[in-house]
């Protein structure tokens, strides 16, 4: 029954998440993690285009980047850190030969620079087609949306909380999503008085 409910909550986040309209954000990670995984152009074109999809349709757009960003380096200082910790496989390769090992794999440096580039220009041009209106409002409508950035220079001090505020929300939001989680991955783990008891 505890493994059930875990499952259920967490397929209600995703179905939250993704809703019934595309969610650019998710689009951007699926697109990206695709690219790693073989290495095709067309993946990193399909993230730079959901990328000028958040960033023309969301307002919070300027908040969601970086945090994808974030989110992307805490997981691969999560991965070092986990790696390194474990130094007793023998097989372990040095970080370096990784990205060379990586950069050849995504089809060598010129190429993944090329492919970058053109993703980038991607970008720029689906940005600038949906703040312009397709070129109906061309330089005003992408000069306005340029603009909207000072709005949020005039909002950092509107939410202002002590420094523990955010730990507070976290676990009270997620904590029981990642007690579910590690009690099913190790039951074991966990002392006798943070068990549930389930014959209720």
């Amino acid at each position: 029954m505890l493994v059930q409910v875990g499952v259920e909550v967490a397929h209600e986040r995703i179905r939250k998440a993704v809703g019934k309209r595309l969610e650019p954000r998710l689009a951007i990670v699926v697109a990206g993690l695709r690219f790693y995984e073989t290495g095709r152009g067309l993946y990193l074109i399909l993230a730079a285009i959901s990328a000028a999809l958040m960033v023309a349709t969301k307002e919070t757009w300027i908040m969601n980047g970086p945090v994808l960003v974030i989110a992307w380096i805490s997981t691969a200082i999560y991965f070092w850190v986990r790696e390194s910790l474990d130094r007793a496989r023998p097989d372990q390769v040095p970080l370096a030969d990784r990205w060379r090992e990586t950069i050849d794999r995504l089809g060598g440096f010129i190429p993944l620079l090329t492919i970058a580039l053109t993703a980038f220009a991607v970008f720029i041009v689906v940005s600038v087609l949906f703040y312009s209106s397709f070129f109906k409002n061309y330089p005003k409508g992408v000069s306005d949306g340029l603009r909207t950035l000072n709005l949020w220079r005039q909002r950092t001090h509107e939410h202002e909380h002590p420094w523990w505020q955010y730990i507070y929300w976290l676990v009270w939001e997620e904590g029981a999503l990642i007690y579910l989680r590690n009690f099913i991955e190790d039951p074991d783990w966990y002392p006798d008085f943070f068990i549930i008891p389930l014959d209720l």
